[in-house]
């Protein structure tokens, strides 16, 4: 599995998040918005959010399964995660818990 993570420059959440997957070895990809734009735009049209850390989990074809996004509301939260063409929005109420996840996935 690949992992992903889009951030924000000074970012404290996407700092956390990358804090603790380093501490748990897990082994990730780093890219900043300002670095693709475009991609951001994107994810945030899919997921509906404009918070950050965003983490997508691909397949060893670099094809994306998982988007894992922290949820602006409740209500994201509450409808859980959907498909959308065929990849997989997970909302998430911290990075804690987007870290979790990540870790029973690879495990």
């Amino acid at each position: 599995m690949i992992i992903k993570v889009i951030g924000l420059e000074d970012c404290s959440r996407c700092e956390n998040f990358k804090k603790s997957l380093g501490e748990k070895r897990i082994t990730f990809q780093y890219s900043t918005c300002d670095k693709n734009p475009e991609v951001c735009d994107g994810l945030e049209s899919l997921v509906n959010s404009h918070l950050y850390p965003i983490c997508l989990l691909s397949d060893e074809h670099d094809n994306t399964l998982e988007v894992l996004f922290l949820a602006e509301n409740m209500s994201q939260l509450d409808t859980g995660p959907r498909s959308v063409a065929d990849i997989l929005c997970v909302p998430f109420y911290s990075t804690n818990n987007l870290v979790e996840y990540v870790i029973k996935k690879l495990y």
